[in-house]
């Protein structure tokens, strides 16, 4: 369909083009020029006529674009997991390396890294998805994919100095985000075609299906050349993403507010992120038990040196487990999260997939042998139902325009809780060793917080059943 801006122009001079996808409308409103043509838009009264004659009813080009941009998002989440898939068995040989092989000293260094990309995430994570709400989306899918490439230029061009981990993780840290955008935009397209919801478990299928190929490849990589190899691999696809988006990915957001730009506003609703689960007692102990199972992400800092030190694995090993868990995502998100929501509800399957969740930490714990890795692994697999799921209860509750902001705030909750816990891992497993202690104290610890989790949520669900 052809744009026709003279038209606009000619018509409303208050409607004014401003790029491919957006106009503004009476210096205030801007709308997505592709979402004109819904029903929901030409029953609007906000939009001036000489808007809504752009496009004739029932524009055939509109299902089009819906149907590309998802596909879109899909090879997105599937390219991103990927590149992130092949360089994450290495990246901890690398600082190994670079500590001229002290354990003891890496452990500790990459708990310091994790947490201080952490902390950058808390604030980079609810202001791009403030921002985004109201400059759109694609900007900052642009600038998220930006900073990851920067953080592998960094470490690629100086492996063996410890400083080249922590600048690098400070460009990631900055312009985090990526996933809870994409999800912001999965949401922009469900307000319009409602099918589209079921997309949430796709974007974590993606997600598990490029994290299920690319470790092992990145491990073997690592072990037939060299352990920077699947680095320099993974900036390629960082920047094929970005052009992607570039030249293919449409703009997901529908209605802007030129009124809403200023940083004060931004900042605003960056806080705003997180009050958001401070608005009632059901929110507030929803975000507890994020805050709890957050906790538990901080065990992968120590996943290599962990099973480095008790089963004597490298890259390769450990390439394998990674993929083993993008599979064991795919199968849950993908397939397994429909037939538990359809039999059991959305409610019991959060609650069932927390407890899940405890055992198979505990199990992990308890492991002496790498294959039993691996088994536990796959009967704890619907674990991987908790966000999909929190997230599917959460949206119900929410209008689009702040949903980005919920992501934000999701996000937020689980980078302040990494900001302590692969301290507190590193820590923890440092001195098992030292001490020699039990070396699966680090996994008890999280089963403990699953625990904890699993009471929070079973209240939060609670009140809100009763309101």
């Amino acid at each position: 369909m052809a744009r026709k801006e003279t038209t606009v122009q000619a018509s409303s001079p208050s409607c004014l083009p401003v790029n491919n996808d957006l106009y503004i409308i009476d210096n205030e409103t801007t709308v997505n020029e592709s979402l004109l043509g819904t029903e929901s838009y030409a029953n609007s009264d906000w939009l001036p006529d000489s808007v809504l004659s752009l496009h004739g009813e029932g524009d055939n080009n509109l299902a089009v674009k819906l149907s590309h941009n998802t596909k879109s998002l899909y090879i997105l989440v599937f390219l991103n997991a990927f590149s992130v898939g092949l360089y994450v068995p290495s990246i901890p040989e690398l600082l190994l390396d670079a500590c001229v092989g002290d354990l003891s000293k890496a452990t500790l260094l990459q708990g310091y890294i994790s947490s201080l990309g952490a902390f950058l995430e808390v604030f980079s994570n609810s202001f791009l998805g403030s921002l985004s709400d109201r400059r759109g989306r694609k900007p900052f899918l642009l600038l998220s994919l930006f900073g990851q490439a920067l953080n592998l230029l960094v470490i690629c061009s100086s492996p063996k100095y410890i400083a080249s981990y922590f600048v690098g993780r400070v460009f990631y840290g900055l312009t985090a985000g990526f996933l809870a955008l994409i999800n912001s935009c999965v949401a922009d397209m469900s307000n319009f075609q409602p099918h589209l919801s079921s997309a949430f478990g796709m974007v974590g299928a993606s997600f598990g299906i490029g994290f299920a190929l690319a470790p092992s490849l990145g491990g073997y990589l690592s072990k037939s050349y060299n352990a920077l190899f699947p680095l320099y691999a993974s900036l390629v696809l960082q920047v094929s993403c970005m052009v992607y988006i570039l030249f293919f990915f449409q703009e997901t957001r529908a209605r802007l507010s030129a009124s809403e730009n200023s940083l004060e506003h931004v900042v605003y609703h960056m806080v705003s992120g997180v009050r958001l689960f401070l608005s009632s007692n059901a929110m507030t102990l929803v975000a507890l038990a994020i805050v709890f199972l957050g906790m538990n992400e901080g065990i992968f800092t120590i996943i290599y040196m962990y099973c480095r030190q008790r089963f004597e694995w490298h890259t390769a090993e450990l390439g394998l487990f990674l993929s083993s868990v993008g599979i064991v995502a795919l199968l849950s998100q993908g397939i397994f999260i429909r037939y538990l929501v359809g039999h059991f509800g959305e409610h019991v399957t959060l609650l069932l997939s927390i407890a899940v969740d405890a055992l198979h930490f505990l199990g992990y714990g308890m492991a002496t042998r790498g294959w039993m890795f691996f088994v536990i692994l796959w009967l704890g697999c619907i674990s991987f139902c908790v966000f999909p799921t929190l997230n599917s209860i959460l949206a119900k509750g929410m209008v689009n325009e702040d949903y980005g902001l919920l992501q934000g705030g999701i996000q937020s909750l689980r980078t302040v809780t990494r900001i302590v816990s692969p301290l507190l891992f590193s820590e923890v497993f440092r001195v098992s060793v030292q001490e020699k202690l039990p070396l699966g104290i680090p996994f008890w610890i999280c089963s403990v917080f699953c625990l904890s989790s699993w009471f929070a949520m079973y209240s939060a669900l609670k009140r809100m059943e009763s309101v």
